[in-house]
């Protein structure tokens, strides 16, 4: 298996079919390893690739650094975790007008099944 990081949802190509988890994922936790252990076994049972959408370390539209906690992980280290726990593509999107602008339709649409191919 070979994995790779995304880092913008907008200038990805589609995946192969897949079978993805959304979340930030600060940490990397035990319920975060069961999630990409359960993803792993979806995946293996239909024949799917892996994929997951977390997002960056950057703070999202109108978010102060009063409001922000502490990240317990970095993102590029996060995201070379995930690969190590089995996901073959993570999609590590910074937080933007654009992503966030999109309606919960055109998520579902744009993202999830035009590019991530769910």
């Amino acid at each position: 298996m070979s994995s790779r990081i995304i880092r913008n949802v907008f200038e990805m190509e589609r995946i192969a079919p897949s079978v993805c988890t959304l979340g930030f994922f600060d940490g990397l936790h035990r319920g975060h390893r069961l999630i990409f252990s359960t993803l792993r076994e979806i995946a293996r049972r239909q024949n799917l690739a892996t994929a997951a959408l977390t997002f960056t370390n950057s703070m999202p539209p109108g978010a102060t650094t009063k409001n922000r906690a502490g990240f317990l992980t970095d993102a590029n280290t996060k995201a070379k975790r995930m690969t190590g726990l089995g996901v073959e593509h993570v999609v590590l999107q910074t937080p933007g007008p654009e992503f966030f602008s999109l309606s919960p339709e055109n998520f579902v649409a744009d993202i999830l099944v035009s590019r991530l191919n769910v």
